[in-house]
């Protein structure tokens, strides 16, 4: 019972996932915050939020979703996950909110004067999450088993793929 609660879980919050995940793979030249600093002389969001990043995250996690739409319409898999099929709305959300997530905790580390690229052990792992859940809520609310499922294992999966990508040269650091 409680794994096919984990795979239902973490399949619904894969566009999410896969949105956070793809900015790196796009060299971003145009920073979010066109190199401007806020009021305490800090960058807004500093150079690692690039506009073309942001895109290539909303548009792979929104296209993952959209391809999860249509594997929904396959029975088989309704049984297996035992939800209902989502409207597009929801991995556009999910994708759109992971990614604003990620922005507000590049804002909050950077008026704590924490460079770009220093993680924060769970700000780090959970500003994405946080953000899907919140702006996915606009259309759909996942059950609260699903959303603590996101919370515990989160962490770790996000450790385990930034490791990897810092193995194969996506990021500079592992972590």
């Amino acid at each position: 019972m409680i794994f096919k609660t984990i795979i239902r879980a973490l399949w619904l919050i894969f566009p999410a996932y896969v949105a956070n995940a793809t900015p790196v793979l796009c060299e971003g030249n145009v920073s979010i915050d066109g190199g401007k600093n806020f009021f305490d002389g800090n960058r807004i969001l500093g150079d690692g939020k690039s506009i073309e990043g942001f895109f290539t995250g909303f548009i792979m996690g929104g296209s993952v979703g959209v391809l999860q739409i249509f594997a929904w319409t396959n029975p088989e898999v309704q049984i297996i996950l035992k939800t209902q099929v989502w409207n597009w709305k929801v991995p556009i959300l999910l994708s759109l909110g992971a990614l604003l997530g990620d922005m507000v905790a590049s804002f909050l580390k950077r008026r704590k004067d924490i460079p770009s690229g220093k993680s924060i052990l769970l700000l780090d792992q959970l500003d994405f999450i946080i953000g899907a859940f919140l702006l996915v809520s606009l259309v759909w609310i996942p059950g609260w088993r699903v959303f603590l499922i996101w919370i515990v294992i989160t962490p770790w999966i996000h450790l385990a793929t930034n490791f990897f990508a810092y193995k194969l040269n996506f990021k500079s650091k592992p972590c």
